[in-house]
């Protein structure tokens, strides 16, 4: 079949309702191969993607080299270097040398190296084709101006103990260096710095203060939602730098928040460590609910701000949720099987929403699940290998609906966005698919499982009776009296 016939099969098929999964099928019972089959179904689906891609079907795509150097910078990769280099020389040079050298001489180990790229930052500012240049300089010297500053202050005498106000002292001097940098010269690269020195100098004072944890944690919890605040107010005025400040906000709120509040519970209202799980998993869907906000913000200011944010959020939301659910599971009879009702639901849901840890972290929460239940409800009747063997094959099942549900979607992009939930295709990209986090939680769910199958074979080793089942006494039991002195003495003298 030629490739303009194979393109017309495909559009005709599609046209007389048969299935992308029938159609795919039919083409592999053919000899096509996958490739061949995708890019037919582009063309077909979308003849726009034929005129930039080029090229016949049977044609694989430029194949990237391991090492592109086309673009590299050799001036910027040196400065990286250089800095690199400058900082680990300090680090060696203070750790060899401290206990050697005079007070002074130690500021200067700081000062002198910071002040040489500050100066040379300002020097080349004025120099329109060193820009990188000059941000990397100003960026080093920056970095190490907190240290040059409590050196300084310790050194001197002014604050001579190391301890929680030294360090606030220390982070909120270069706090108010970075803010001019950030907002009066414009560099908005550091924001990182910015945001960094203040969370520094907030804790540092808080310490200091020496407060009791409630105070602190709702403090703490006020701040980050004023940090997130300011960062949706820079993006809507389209201010570079937003996005840290979203980001470090927005997800320092959410752990902050049940913090907050399970703190708060304990020491009024005294709760359980059970109920304090469940309100761990109703974070979990607060997480889902902020995220959903994103269908507000999509239209407003800098809407890819908001999109990675919005990612993070729902792709660790489930396991926030699925979390807590299994370790209550493993304690409490019902709440296995919320945990089961709830895994099978966000396996079925990720044929609506394209969120990808629903159906990883709900297939693992379904075998966990399903091992919890059968031992603890039938291990004595059909004992542990069959268990696992169960197990098994709920995974294998699993593993082949998901496949399925992956090949229905494959060119159905246009669904999936639900209410403000999953990949929005004008932003989507292998950067926001946060595989790492598919990946700590999934270790996370099975290190759980293991744990719990460790307790439960422990638990069955110690109440098995060890003793012959074939061994019975032969008398019938009889209390043994203690002989009392009498009996005793005459037993002897006979």
């Amino acid at each position: 079949m030629k490739e303009l016939d194979l393109v017309a099969y495909i559009k005709e098929q599609l046209g007389s309702k048969q299935t992308v999964q029938a159609v795919i099928t039919s083409l592999e019972a053919e000899g096509y191969n996958q490739e061949q089959i995708d890019a037919a179904f582009r063309l077909a689906l979308h003849p726009a993607s034929s005129i930039n891609g080029g090229g016949a079907i049977g044609s694989s795509e430029p194949k990237k080299a391991l090492f592109n150097f086309s673009h590299f910078d050799l001036t910027r990769a040196f400065l990286f270097l250089g800095s690199i280099l400058v900082l680990v020389a300090l680090i060696i040079v203070i750790y060899s040398q401290w206990a050697t050298v005079t007070p002074l001489v130690r500021i200067s180990f700081l000062a002198l190296p910071m002040l040489a790229l500050y100066l040379t930052a300002g020097y080349l500012a004025k120099k329109p084709n060193y820009s990188d240049a000059f941000r990397i300089c100003l960026a080093t010297a920056s970095l190490m101006l907190p240290f040059t500053i409590g050196t300084l202050l310790y050194q001197t005498g002014i604050l001579p103990t190391i301890g929680e106000l030294l360090f606030f002292c220390s982070a909120a001097s270069a706090l108010i260096i970075y803010i001019l940098f950030e907002y009066i010269f414009k560099q908005t690269y550091l924001s990182f710095l910015t945001v960094t020195a203040f969370a520094v100098a907030l804790v540092s004072l808080l310490t200091t203060l020496a407060l009791d944890i409630l105070p602190t944690l709702w403090i703490m919890l006020i701040a980050s939602a004023l940090v997130a605040a300011w960062g949706i107010f820079l993006a809507s005025r389209q201010r570079s730098g937003c996005s840290i400040y979203i980001t470090v906000g927005t997800i320092a709120t959410l752990v902050l928040l049940p913090a907050s509040t399970l703190t708060t519970l304990g020491q009024n209202a005294g709760i359980s460590y059970q109920s304090s799980l469940v309100i761990v998993a109703g974070f979990g869907l607060l997480n889902l609910a902020v995220a959903s906000f994103y269908n507000v913000c999509r239209g407003l200011w800098q809407p890819e701000v908001f999109y990675r944010i919005k990612r993070l959020l729902e792709e660790t939301a489930i396991l926030v949720i699925l979390t807590p659910l299994l370790i209550l599971g493993f304690q409490e009879d019902a709440y296995i099987f919320v945990a089961l009702a709830f895994s099978l639901g966000f396996v079925l849901l990720r044929t609506q929403v394209a969120i990808s840890s629903l159906a990883t972290f709900g297939a693992i929460g379904t075998v966990i699940s399903v091992i919890a239940i059968s031992s603890q409800f039938f291990a004595d009747s059909i004992g542990w290998p069959i268990i696992v063997f169960l197990a098994g094959f709920v995974a294998i099942g699993l593993g082949l609906l998901i496949r399925k549900m992956t090949v229905f979607n494959r060119f159905n992009t246009q669904a999936t966005l639900r209410l403000g939930l999953g990949q929005d295709p004008a932003f989507e990209s292998r950067g926001h698919t946060f595989a790492w986090a598919k990946t700590l939680g999934a270790l996370l769910l099975i290190l759980l499982l293991f744990q719990f199958v460790a307790a439960s074979l422990t638990g069955l080793s110690g109440n098995r009776n060890f003793d012959s089942p074939t061994k019975t006494p032969t008398e019938p039991y009889q209390e043994r009296v203690p002989a009392s002195s009498s009996s005793v003495e005459e037993a002897i003298g006979d």
